[in-house]
């Protein structure tokens, strides 16, 4: 628990909602921020995007409890052998449920992101691409195609959602200077050297 005086710099924060996908620096960009003074959550063992589902269905705010002690949140995914969920297409609701938030759309190359999706391993040694066929009852050779599918229908709702808004930052982590433009976005000064990269598959990155 947050005491009085942690909590209330807490509360001047702003919240920073990082809604791309796995597999696209989520976790340097947690680090950055953790690192900048944002309390962070990442993923959570798929914990954070449960929590999301529950307080849709309860009526309560979408991060019930987490809001209370963390600005960043990330990797907003869960999966097991039944379903798969991308907790980020709640976007509308986190704007809802938090007003004047930030939203970084964190992307990459199509090509690049599919191949570290494919990479990727959990602590057991099972594929990613093998726990979401299972998931959702696809072939294996399909994989590919629905991520990209389910990826370019998110983007269209995501691009129709804000337009033009300031809210909004598109950044592709594979261009240059990712950190500068979080500072540039939010306005604030921040320590750009804190950039980490974590997390990176051991074929093609993060």
């Amino acid at each position: 628990m947050s005491g009085p005086s942690s909590a209330k710099t807490i509360a001047a924060l702003p919240y920073v909602f990082i809604i791309g996908f796995n597999k696209c620096a989520t976790q340097s960009l947690s680090s950055f921020f953790e690192a900048n003074g944002f309390p962070a959550v990442h993923w959570d063992h798929g914990n954070l995007a449960l929590a999301m589902m529950t307080n849709a269905a309860a009526q309560r705010p979408l991060l019930h409890p987490y809001d209370a002690d963390f600005r960043v949140f990330s990797d907003m995914h869960f999966l097991n052998d039944s379903i798969s969920v991308e907790a980020n297409a709640f976007f509308p609701t986190l704007d809802r449920d938090y007003p004047g938030s930030f939203f970084v759309y964190n992307t990459r190359p199509m090509a690049a992101w599919i191949k570290s999706r494919l990479a990727h391993c959990n602590l057991a040694g099972e594929s990613l691409a093998d726990r979401y066929a299972r998931a959702t009852g696809l072939a294996i050779a399909d994989v590919p195609a629905a991520w990209e599918a389910e990826r370019r229908v998110f983007e269209q709702r995501l691009f129709r959602y804000f337009a033009k808004s300031p809210r909004l930052l598109v950044l592709d982590v594979e261009a240059p200077e990712p950190a500068a433009r979080l500072a540039v976005f939010l306005g604030r000064e921040m320590n750009l050297e804190a950039w980490p990269w974590t997390g990176r598959t051991q074929l093609s990155g993060e």
